[in-house]
């Protein structure tokens, strides 16, 4: 349990015990203020009744706030999670994909390297679904996709080095045959 949830489950018990010991004082004063001899003194108690109820009210009032920070603050965490998590999918694909393409355009030219591109992003879709797709080694990922693809072996290509690839700054312009699908656009 990390240091702000113990705090807030800390506090949320001391705010339970103080509404607690407000709700008897609260109780006592009632039964004090009907039981007053003096008018003076039923003012007095009465007055002490409402400072005390106030106080319980905002402890309430301050445990609900709590409980609804405690719950936006999971909501975030939560956010906050699934941001990283596409991130590092996104980046994982384009490692992938990079490192395919590359090996696409060197082995096939035009329309067959155009089709062969498309299944390549509906594989590397499908692969990102999959639960392991963080998990598993990023060349188990490519070597898989590379025999769907039917490419051939290859134990030196840069799918052997996804990550030299993207971290080298390639991006899907540098491609071989990039240029050449600019120009037939």
């Amino acid at each position: 349990m990390n240091d702000c949830a113990a705090m807030a489950e800390r506090h949320a018990l001391l705010l339970g015990e103080l509404a607690g010991l407000g709700m008897a004082v609260a109780r006592d004063l009632q039964g004090r203020v009907a039981g007053a001899e003096t008018d003076e003194a039923a003012q007095g108690l009465a007055l002490a009744f409402q400072r005390v109820s106030r106080s319980v009210r905002q402890t309430l009032a301050l445990e609900a706030k709590l409980a609804r920070d405690m719950r936006r603050i999971a909501r975030e965490d939560a956010a906050d999670t699934r941001d990283e998590v596409r991130r590092r999918v996104n980046l994982r694909q384009g490692q992938v994909r990079v490192a395919v393409a590359r090996e696409v355009w060197a082995e096939h030219e035009g329309d067959e390297a155009e089709a062969r591109l498309e299944a390549l992003e509906s594989h590397i879709l499908d692969a990102a679904l999959s639960e392991t797709f963080l998990d598993e080694p990023i060349e188990a990922c490519i070597a898989r996709i590379r025999v769907d693809l039917g490419l051939a072996a290859n134990d030196t290509g840069a799918a052997d080095r996804p990550a030299d690839a993207l971290g080298a700054g390639i991006s899907g312009a540098d491609l071989p045959g990039a240029a050449d699908r600019r120009s037939s656009a």
